[in-house]
């Protein structure tokens, strides 16, 4: 284990101070060191009592203390038609393919970027919805162009693969497009 920046002694009263805190800290350590993981380590100072609830959030993982941690599956969702899922992501951490780098926005503008609220892994699964569909479909296509956003959010929370969310876009684009004929 390593330090990545110097720690930081913060005083909270409640639990919900406490993850708010780890949250800002977080937060500051992810723009010192881009593109990394890392947990952070919160518990109390020596001598002090640990606000009420707190071992219970700990365990629970609603301190924030792992949002930035990178977790890897053992074994990849698999696809019979492309790479599997080695990584959902989350909020603060990338989605990733079997066998590809993660997927972290551009430094410009980005129409799925605002879609996805800052989600990171959100944003990821995106990307690869949208380059499975215009593999299908043979022209680069946003997917909220052909499904709902709400119905996108469902689908990456019940971490359905991109490649089968794609794939019904593109039939729903094509049955869209033969009606409009």
């Amino acid at each position: 284990m390593t330090d990545m920046v110097s720690p930081r002694q913060i005083t909270a009263t409640s639990v919900q101070d406490v993850a708010t805190r780890v949250l800002a800290f977080g937060r500051h350590v992810a723009m010192m060191c881009p593109r990394r993981s890392f947990m952070v380590l919160a518990r109390p100072a020596r001598g002090q009592r640990k606000p009420r609830g707190f071992d219970a959030a700990l365990r629970a993982e609603e301190l924030n203390c792992e949002a930035w941690l990178h977790v890897t599956l053992a074994h990849p969702v698999a696809h019979a038609d492309g790479p599997g899922v080695v990584s959902w992501g989350g909020r603060f951490t990338p989605f990733c393919l079997d066998g590809h780098d993660p997927v972290w926005p551009d430094a410009g503008p980005d129409a799925l970027a605002c879609a996805a609220q800052r989600s990171l892994g959100f944003y990821g699964w995106l990307r690869a919805v949208a380059f499975r569909l215009a593999q299908l479909v043979g022209e680069a296509r946003n997917p909220m162009d052909v499904r709902a956003e709400g119905a996108l959010r469902a689908a990456y929370g019940q971490q359905r693969h991109p490649f089968d969310v794609a794939a019904e876009a593109a039939a729903a684009d094509q049955v869209a497009r033969h009606a409009a004929a």
